[in-house]
């Protein structure tokens, strides 16, 4: 019995639609062009996953490399993945190689706790978006921040922290969660705002001028089930 094991978990079309790049469970990133159907290009290991210690305890949780977005950039220059291995690939779509690899670009921390049960929260980079300009690339992950990172100078610029505070609850079954985790962000038109979302029912807006944050809904998911953002 032959079964198929690897995902695809992320997808994205290029902003002329003549390429659709696919990201893997396995961390494979494959890029074809649509017209033909053909392969234009592979990273098999774009996003391997590696192992992290997050608390006093020695705690450790193996970070695997399913690639969780992909991104165009609005100019058609680069290609960016985000992944559980809480990195971010950004690939140079002509060379077809990697311009920049932000490993460890979240940390993730394990702070919470409810009795003898500690809670780890992972740091996978759930998402990522490009500025309109193409200069700055967001990124969202399960730490509950937001990152900005200047791609051209390969920098982290700025960073917002704890924006969905996110709560510990207990299910009747004894398991215990976290509802912090940034889902989506979406990039205002002239690109001086951001707005996210998570697990704690809630949308954020944030000044990147500014550099600060404000609520601009809370609980509007009366079922509490995670969304996406589509666009500002």
């Amino acid at each position: 019995l032959n079964l198929k094991t690897e995902a695809v978990t992320a997808l994205a079309w290029s902003h002329d639609e003549t390429l659709v790049a696919t990201g893997s469970s396995a961390g494979v990133l494959k890029v074809y062009k649509y017209a033909t159907k053909a392969l234009e290009f592979v990273i098999t290991n774009a996003h391997n996953g590696n192992p992290c210690n997050l608390d006093e305890n020695n705690l450790t949780v193996i970070s695997k490399g399913a690639i969780k977005c992909c991104a165009w950039s609005n100019n058609h220059v680069f290609l960016a993945t985000s992944s559980e291995d809480r990195s971010v690939r950004i690939v140079d779509i002509k060379k077809t190689s990697t311009f920049w690899h932000v490993e460890e670009l979240h940390q993730g921390n394990s702070s919470f706790s409810a009795g003898e049960l500690i809670i780890i929260v992972s740091a996978d980079v759930n998402f990522v978006g490009w500025s309109p300009n193409s200069k700055l690339l967001a990124t969202a992950s399960n730490d509950c921040t937001i990152k900005i990172l200047d791609v051209a100078n390969k920098q982290i610029v700025f960073h917002f922290d704890d924006i969905h505070a996110g709560n510990l609850t207990t299910s009747p079954a004894g398991i215990s969660t976290i509802l912090g985790p940034v889902r989506s962000l979406s990039w205002s038109a002239d690109g001086k705002k951001i707005v996210t979302c998570a697990n704690d029912w809630s949308v954020v807006l944030l000044d990147t001028q500014t550099k600060t944050g404000e609520v601009l809904f809370s609980d509007i998911c009366n079922s509490k089930i995670p969304f996406s953002i589509v666009s500002l």
